[in-house]
């Protein structure tokens, strides 16, 4: 018999373990790699037009709100920013595919239309604008780089 002092875990339970805490590693700490491949995100903006009927800059849609620490069990609003963003790719990869279903691409813009419709009373209130404040017209566009310069679609000016 083995005296107390020398006795160690076996090589099976010491290897669990070993694998455990590196699969709560890996959980913990990921790999970002993937980020060195990624492009530019499309983004939706939207802009109202002032009272004299000239257009105000466009701003953008998705204001992805605070984050506190009770929101890592739960947090609708982030999730539905994440959702918005995925319809904004997925409408953006059918414009520019040439193989894409036309009525797929025409229910996609509906729904993009929808969601920066859905996005305007808190972008006025991030702008500093009163909410009723009277908007007549506004517009939206989904644009693929910051300078503005690759517009993949804009709408025309719709009544609000």
């Amino acid at each position: 018999m083995v005296p107390y002092r020398f006795r160690t875990l076996s090589p099976r339970p010491r290897y669990r373990l070993r694998l455990f805490i590196a699969t709560l590693l890996r959980l913990c700490f990921p790999s970002w790699a993937f980020f060195d491949r990624a492009g530019t995100l499309p983004e939706l903006q939207i802009r109202r037009y002032a009272v004299d009927k000239r257009p105000v800059t466009w701003q953008s849609a998705l204001i992805a709100p605070a984050r506190r620490w009770w929101h890592m069990f739960s947090f609708p609003e982030g999730t539905q920013v994440l959702a918005t963003q995925s319809l904004v790719e997925r409408y953006c990869q059918a414009v520019l595919d040439s193989d894409a279903d036309h009525a797929e691409t025409v229910h996609l813009q509906r729904l993009v239309e929808y969601a920066a419709a859905c996005a305007l009373p808190a972008a006025w209130k991030a702008e500093g604008q009163p909410e009723a404040s009277v908007v007549l017209r506004w517009q939206w566009r989904v644009v693929l780089d910051n300078n503005n310069d690759d517009v993949v679609h804009e709408s025309a000016g719709l009544p609000w």
